[in-house]
This record gives structure tokens, C-alpha cells and sequence, in this order.
């Protein structure tokens, strides 16, 4: 049963990495603010998977330099005046 979930990403705000453990298979779709938090939305094909993986994502301001994993760009940000793209340390299946 494929299902999409919501997690918060704290460290966006401050140009940081969050590290997320996903059940294996995830996908991430959307970033965006929500109740003034930046937050990402993920697909998930088996709620019930045993198996996880680490996810890392970085939230990068416009102008700033990537991290060089940061290899696939999952959405962008508005915080007002700021612009702030994220990215994860994987592909996207």
C-alpha cells in the first residue's frame, strides 16, 4: 500500500542537514512551509517495511556553494525574502 507521509525539517532554516531514516524504497516529492516549518513529503510503497535507510538533506541558500553529495534536488523553499533549494545525498528512484 503506497502512502505519503510528512516530515519536518528542522535544520532547514539554517542552511543545515537532516538526516531522516526512510523505509526502504521511499521517494522523496515535495518541500515546502507549512505553519511557517519547512517540512517534505515522501512516498512510501510499504508502510510495513522492516528495512530502512538514512536519508540526508541538505537546504542550500541561492548563491551558496552545494555540498558535493548533494546530488539530487528534491524542491525549492520560499522563506520570504530567502530562496533555499533542498537536495538529498541520494537518487530518487
Amino acid at each position: 500500500m503506497r502512502t505519503i507521509w510528512k516530515y519536518d525539517l528542522p535544520n532547514a532554516l539554517d542552511s543545515g542537514k537532516d538526516k531522516i531514516s526512510l523505509p526502504c524504497g521511499a521517494k522523496p516529492l515535495h518541500v515546502e512551509m507549512q505553519n511557517d516549518a519547512p517540512r517534505i513529503w515522501i512516498e512510501v510503497s510499504d508502510p510495513d517495511q522492516p528495512c530502512t535507510d538514512d536519508w540526508l538533506f541538505f537546504t542550500v541558500g541561492t548563491g551558496h556553494e552545494l555540498p558535493e553529495n548533494a546530488i539530487y534536488h528534491v524542491g525549492t523553499l520560499l522563506l520570504n525574502r530567502l530562496v533555499c533549494h533542498v537536495y538529498t545525498n541520494r537518487e530518487a528512484v
